[in-house]
Protein backbone atom coordinates (compact mmCIF):
# COMPACT_ATOMS: atom_id res chain seq x y z
CA UNK A 1 0.00 0.00 0.00
CA UNK A 2 2.79 2.04 0.60
CA UNK A 3 4.49 1.53 -2.61
CA UNK A 4 1.30 2.42 -4.52
CA UNK A 5 0.75 5.78 -2.64
CA UNK A 6 4.12 7.01 -3.51
CA UNK A 7 4.10 5.99 -6.87
CA UNK A 8 0.79 7.65 -7.52
CA UNK A 9 1.87 10.66 -5.98
CA UNK A 10 4.80 11.13 -7.63
CA UNK A 11 2.29 10.47 -11.06
CA UNK A 12 0.36 13.02 -9.83
CA UNK A 13 3.00 15.23 -8.92
CA UNK A 14 4.76 15.32 -12.26
CA UNK A 15 1.62 16.14 -13.91
CA UNK A 16 0.92 18.63 -11.54
CA UNK A 17 4.55 20.38 -12.25
CA UNK A 18 4.17 20.19 -16.01
CA UNK A 19 0.95 21.95 -16.12
CA UNK A 20 2.05 24.71 -13.66
CA UNK A 21 5.74 24.48 -15.07
CA UNK A 22 5.61 28.47 -15.96
CA UNK A 23 3.59 29.56 -12.76
CA UNK A 24 5.58 31.84 -10.56
CA UNK A 25 4.93 29.32 -7.14
CA UNK A 26 6.39 26.64 -9.44
CA UNK A 27 9.76 25.93 -7.19
CA UNK A 28 7.79 26.24 -4.02
CA UNK A 29 4.74 23.87 -5.28
CA UNK A 30 7.61 20.77 -6.12
CA UNK A 31 9.97 21.32 -3.06
CA UNK A 32 5.77 20.69 -1.07
CA UNK A 33 5.68 18.30 -3.34
CA UNK A 34 8.37 16.04 -3.33
CA UNK A 35 8.34 16.57 0.80
CA UNK A 36 4.98 14.76 0.19
CA UNK A 37 6.34 12.30 -1.95
CA UNK A 38 9.19 11.36 0.79
CA UNK A 39 6.11 10.76 3.96
CA UNK A 40 5.51 7.39 2.41
CA UNK A 41 9.38 6.57 2.68
CA UNK A 42 9.88 8.23 6.04
CA UNK A 43 7.01 6.36 7.70
CA UNK A 44 8.35 3.47 6.56
CA UNK A 45 11.91 3.79 7.93
CA UNK A 46 11.00 5.39 11.26
CA UNK A 47 7.63 4.29 12.37
CA UNK A 48 6.33 1.05 10.97
CA UNK A 49 6.99 -2.16 12.85
CA UNK A 50 6.09 -5.76 12.08
CA UNK A 51 3.02 -7.28 14.41
CA UNK A 52 3.26 -10.35 16.29
CA UNK A 53 4.31 -12.39 19.15
CA UNK A 54 7.44 -14.57 19.24
CA UNK A 55 5.63 -17.97 17.91
CA UNK A 56 5.79 -21.90 18.87
CA UNK A 57 8.21 -22.91 16.36
CA UNK A 58 7.37 -26.90 16.21
CA UNK A 59 10.58 -28.95 16.57
CA UNK A 60 11.56 -30.50 13.06
CA UNK A 61 10.72 -27.32 10.93
CA UNK A 62 12.37 -26.15 8.25
CA UNK A 63 13.11 -22.22 7.75
CA UNK A 64 13.63 -19.98 4.97
CA UNK A 65 15.74 -16.92 5.80
CA UNK A 66 16.13 -14.48 2.91
CA UNK A 67 19.41 -12.55 3.58
CA UNK A 68 19.50 -8.43 4.27
CA UNK A 69 21.90 -5.78 2.42
CA UNK A 70 24.95 -6.98 3.04
CA UNK A 71 27.83 -4.56 3.91
CA UNK A 72 30.96 -5.67 0.93
CA UNK A 73 30.56 -8.73 -1.37
CA UNK A 74 34.02 -8.57 -2.66
CA UNK A 75 35.06 -9.07 1.14
CA UNK A 76 32.61 -10.75 2.20
CA UNK A 77 31.24 -8.90 4.54
CA UNK A 78 27.91 -9.82 5.63
CA UNK A 79 26.81 -6.96 7.31
CA UNK A 80 25.09 -6.34 11.02
CA UNK A 81 21.41 -7.45 10.30
CA UNK A 82 22.62 -11.17 8.47
CA UNK A 83 25.11 -11.40 11.49
CA UNK A 84 22.00 -10.91 13.34
CA UNK A 85 20.13 -13.10 11.22
CA UNK A 86 22.97 -15.82 11.98
CA UNK A 87 22.69 -15.63 15.42
CA UNK A 88 18.94 -15.84 15.72
CA UNK A 89 19.50 -18.96 13.71
CA UNK A 90 22.25 -20.61 15.93
CA UNK A 91 20.23 -19.74 18.88
CA UNK A 92 17.00 -21.41 17.87
CA UNK A 93 18.62 -23.64 15.66
CA UNK A 94 17.24 -26.80 18.13
CA UNK A 95 14.05 -26.41 16.82
CA UNK A 96 15.13 -26.71 12.96
CA UNK A 97 15.33 -29.78 10.93
CA UNK A 98 16.75 -27.74 7.66
CA UNK A 99 17.95 -24.18 7.45
CA UNK A 100 17.90 -22.85 4.01
CA UNK A 101 19.20 -19.16 3.01
CA UNK A 102 21.69 -17.43 0.92
CA UNK A 103 25.40 -16.50 0.90
CA UNK A 104 25.60 -13.20 3.16
CA UNK A 105 23.96 -15.24 6.17
CA UNK A 106 26.34 -18.00 5.28
CA UNK A 107 29.49 -16.12 5.51
CA UNK A 108 28.18 -14.53 9.16
CA UNK A 109 27.44 -17.89 10.51
CA UNK A 110 31.12 -18.86 8.85
CA UNK A 111 31.96 -16.37 11.92
CA UNK A 112 30.63 -18.56 13.99
CA UNK A 113 33.24 -20.67 15.06
CA UNK A 114 32.19 -22.29 17.88
CA UNK A 115 28.53 -23.30 16.51
CA UNK A 116 28.81 -23.62 12.54
CA UNK A 117 30.64 -26.25 10.55
CA UNK A 118 31.11 -25.70 6.93
CA UNK A 119 31.01 -28.36 4.44
CA UNK A 120 34.27 -29.76 3.48
CA UNK A 121 33.11 -32.09 -0.03
CA UNK A 122 33.43 -29.64 -2.93
CA UNK A 123 31.05 -31.67 -5.20
CA UNK A 124 28.23 -30.63 -2.78
CA UNK A 125 27.59 -26.94 -2.98
CA UNK A 126 23.96 -27.46 -2.10
CA UNK A 127 25.02 -28.11 1.50
CA UNK A 128 26.93 -24.70 3.06
CA UNK A 129 27.70 -26.87 6.20
CA UNK A 130 26.03 -26.94 10.06
CA UNK A 131 24.79 -24.86 12.52
CA UNK A 132 24.84 -26.59 15.71
CA UNK A 133 24.17 -29.90 13.86
CA UNK A 134 21.48 -28.42 11.63
CA UNK A 135 22.04 -28.97 7.92
CA UNK A 136 21.93 -25.31 6.33
CA UNK A 137 21.69 -25.53 2.76
CA UNK A 138 22.16 -23.11 -0.03
CA UNK A 139 18.76 -21.10 -1.79
CA UNK A 140 19.96 -21.20 -4.65
CA UNK A 141 23.59 -20.98 -6.34
CA UNK A 142 26.03 -18.21 -5.41
CA UNK A 143 27.63 -16.19 -8.47
CA UNK A 144 29.26 -12.95 -7.97
CA UNK A 145 27.45 -10.06 -8.78
CA UNK A 146 23.88 -11.51 -10.01
CA UNK A 147 21.50 -9.62 -8.60
CA UNK A 148 19.12 -12.57 -6.87
CA UNK A 149 15.96 -10.65 -5.75
CA UNK A 150 14.04 -12.20 -2.86
CA UNK A 151 10.86 -13.67 -4.90
CA UNK A 152 13.24 -15.78 -7.20
CA UNK A 153 15.70 -16.34 -4.29
CA UNK A 154 12.07 -17.90 -2.37
CA UNK A 155 10.84 -19.65 -5.72
CA UNK A 156 14.55 -21.32 -5.65
CA UNK A 157 14.55 -22.54 -2.04
CA UNK A 158 10.48 -23.79 -2.26
CA UNK A 159 11.96 -25.55 -5.56
CA UNK A 160 14.71 -27.43 -3.93
CA UNK A 161 11.44 -29.87 -2.54
CA UNK A 162 9.89 -30.54 -5.71
CA UNK A 163 6.03 -31.79 -5.18
CA UNK A 164 6.25 -32.30 -1.75
CA UNK A 165 6.86 -29.15 0.31
CA UNK A 166 6.48 -28.66 3.91
CA UNK A 167 3.09 -28.53 5.39
CA UNK A 168 4.67 -25.50 7.60
CA UNK A 169 8.01 -22.91 6.89
CA UNK A 170 9.15 -20.99 9.78
CA UNK A 171 10.23 -17.49 7.39
CA UNK A 172 13.22 -15.47 9.24
CA UNK A 173 13.75 -11.79 7.26
CA UNK A 174 15.22 -8.09 8.77
CA UNK A 175 11.80 -6.52 9.86
CA UNK A 176 11.99 -4.16 6.77
CA UNK A 177 12.22 -7.16 4.75
CA UNK A 178 10.07 -9.36 6.18
CA UNK A 179 6.41 -7.89 4.57
CA UNK A 180 7.83 -8.25 0.75
CA UNK A 181 9.10 -11.63 1.89
CA UNK A 182 6.11 -12.44 3.03
CA UNK A 183 4.20 -11.92 0.28
CA UNK A 184 6.31 -13.48 -2.26
CA UNK A 185 6.64 -16.24 -0.43
CA UNK A 186 2.48 -17.00 0.07
CA UNK A 187 2.48 -16.20 -3.41
CA UNK A 188 4.52 -19.50 -3.85
CA UNK A 189 3.75 -21.49 -1.04
CA UNK A 190 -0.14 -22.88 -0.01
CA UNK A 191 1.52 -24.20 3.57
CA UNK A 192 1.26 -22.46 6.80
CA UNK A 193 3.77 -19.73 7.14
CA UNK A 194 5.18 -19.07 11.10
CA UNK A 195 6.90 -15.57 11.47
CA UNK A 196 9.83 -16.18 13.16
CA UNK A 197 9.07 -12.22 14.81
CA UNK A 198 12.55 -10.87 14.35
CA UNK A 199 12.48 -7.45 15.89
CA UNK A 200 16.34 -6.57 15.26
CA UNK A 201 16.89 -3.49 12.81
CA UNK A 202 20.60 -2.81 12.10
CA UNK A 203 21.96 -1.40 8.61
CA UNK A 204 25.08 -1.43 6.60
CA UNK A 205 27.04 1.78 6.59
CA UNK A 206 26.55 2.91 3.08
CA UNK A 207 24.03 5.48 3.00
CA UNK A 208 22.05 3.10 0.05
CA UNK A 209 21.22 0.48 2.60
CA UNK A 210 21.04 3.12 5.40
CA UNK A 211 17.33 2.86 7.64
CA UNK A 212 16.47 5.81 5.27
CA UNK A 213 18.15 4.17 2.26
CA UNK A 214 16.21 1.12 2.51
CA UNK A 215 13.30 2.59 2.95
CA UNK A 216 13.90 4.25 -0.47
CA UNK A 217 14.36 0.78 -2.11
CA UNK A 218 11.97 -1.02 -0.26
CA UNK A 219 8.89 0.90 -1.02
CA UNK A 220 10.05 2.83 -4.53
CA UNK A 221 11.54 0.17 -6.10
CA UNK A 222 11.84 -3.45 -4.83
CA UNK A 223 8.61 -3.66 -3.85
CA UNK A 224 6.79 -2.71 -7.21
CA UNK A 225 9.40 -5.07 -9.25
CA UNK A 226 8.59 -8.14 -6.98
CA UNK A 227 4.95 -7.20 -7.73
CA UNK A 228 5.45 -7.05 -11.60
CA UNK A 229 7.61 -10.17 -11.48
CA UNK A 230 4.73 -11.99 -9.32
CA UNK A 231 2.08 -10.99 -12.08
CA UNK A 232 4.22 -10.69 -15.16
CA UNK A 233 7.58 -11.20 -14.98
CA UNK A 234 9.51 -14.58 -14.61
CA UNK A 235 12.83 -15.91 -13.39
CA UNK A 236 15.53 -14.36 -15.00
CA UNK A 237 18.47 -16.51 -13.32
CA UNK A 238 17.48 -20.28 -14.00
CA UNK A 239 21.27 -21.07 -14.39
CA UNK A 240 21.47 -20.68 -10.25
CA UNK A 241 18.94 -23.26 -9.25
CA UNK A 242 19.85 -26.21 -6.98
CA UNK A 243 18.68 -29.96 -7.18
CA UNK A 244 15.72 -30.77 -5.30
CA UNK A 245 16.16 -32.75 -1.78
Amino acid sequence: MLSIISWIWLLLLLIVLYKMRRCKYFIFLMIIGVFIFLIPNLYFAYFHKISGTDPNIPNGSIVFAPAFALESEIEKNPGPANIELAEWLANHSMKFSKILTQEAVIWAMQQRENDYKSNQNPNEISLAGYLNGVPVYRMHIHKDGSNVRTLEALSFAHARFGQHPPDKIVLLAHPKHFERAYRDLDYLYSGIIINACFKKESYPDQFCKSRIGWAFREISCARPIDFLHRTILKSYHPYLTLPSF
